[in-house]
């Protein structure tokens, strides 16, 4: 029950900082470092034409004390299949830890992105990779 609790917390933390650092993002950071072979968008407004289309593409925003990249990888079975990795967080060993979710394409990135972590933490949407494993607390 404890990790229950815990999860729920930190879903809760994570959604608010992702509705943060996408909707009233402050500025746009190029991670050209990446190591991922996907077109890097300049903007917001090329990153949503991509997610419209699940077209292969890394977007990166830093905003009130966290950062996030988006990488969309490929259509899923669900909209597109994106990676999502926290690049600076106040979360102690959540950095760096990418997560791939399907996020649903026929809403907003904001609207995705908080239905997929509260699906996270009802347990309706399962994702793979080191921060879902976080989260769920395994």
């Amino acid at each position: 029950m404890k990790n229950r609790q815990h999860g729920a917390a930190g879903i809760i933390i994570l959604i608010l900082i992702v509705l943060a650092s996408i909707g009233g993002f402050m500025y746009y950071k190029s991670n050209s470092s990446t190591a991922t072979n996907a077109p890097a968008c300049e903007d917001r407004a090329c990153f949503d034409a991509n997610f419209k289309t699940c077209t292969p593409s890394v977007f990166a925003v830093e905003a009130g004390g966290a950062g996030v990249q988006y990488e969309i990888l490929s259509s899923g079975t669900e909209g597109c299949n994106m990676k999502f990795t926290y690049t600076k967080i106040n979360m102690p060993g959540w950095e760096n830890k990418p997560m791939t979710c399907d996020f649903s394409n026929k809403t907003t990135l904001e609207n995705s992105v908080a239905k997929t972590l509260s699906g996270i933490s009802d347990g309706s949407v399962v994702c793979s990779g080191p921060l879902y494993d976080i989260i769920k607390g395994e």
